[in-house]
């Protein structure tokens, strides 16, 4: 699988990182991926297709900040502990000038990251984990100061597979 997504800046990078290795204690894999907000997924994007679509969402997008809103978590066999983000007008205003753009050339976007029900979120971890260590992961993260405040740097493509950064894009270069 492959998404567009936007890295963390340093230090919240490493604070995730941090976290990620945290949740090895409660069963979970460890991470492929650095921790990154994404906005949407897909099995392939063509590669000069989405260079030149990204640069030319970043080169119109302002400097924009996110803000985290404390742990979450995705439900089921397999769930996902994620640090929510919270959105906001320039966020969605992102999102969905990246999903009109790709719709021409990626017919099968992953659906959990549409317009309508997208959650905007940090994935701490996905794999691994049972609903009661979920439980026991976030019992213990639940009073941790999260609250984080950064600018987006880019817009990159990441994939599962080695390496994982396929393509990176600066943002607020206007």
């Amino acid at each position: 699988m492959y998404g567009i997504v936007s890295l963390l800046p340093e230090p919240y990078q490493s604070e995730a990182s941090r976290r990620m290795q945290r949740a090895l204690e409660f069963g979970a894999e460890l991470a492929r991926l650095p921790a990154h907000v994404s906005f949407h997924v897909a099995a392939a994007y063509p590669l000069e297709e989405t260079r030149a679509a990204l640069q030319e969402i970043a080169a119109q997008t302002a400097p924009l900040t996110v803000h985290t809103g404390g742990w979450g978590v995705f439900p089921g066999p397999q769930p996902v502990v994620f640090i929510a983000v919270a959105k906001n007008e320039a966020l969605i205003a992102l999102h969905q000038r990246i999903w009109q753009r790709v719709a021409a050339w990626v017919p099968d976007p992953d659906p959990l990251y549409a317009l309508d029900i997208w959650v905007p979120h940090i994935t701490i971890a996905c794999e691994g984990l049972t609903s009661a260590s979920a439980s026991r992961m976030l019992a213990s993260l639940a009073f941790e100061p999260l609250q984080w405040h950064f600018e987006l740097p880019d817009l990159t493509v990441l994939c599962n597979d080695p390496p994982p950064v396929r393509l990176r894009v600066p943002l607020n270069t206007i």
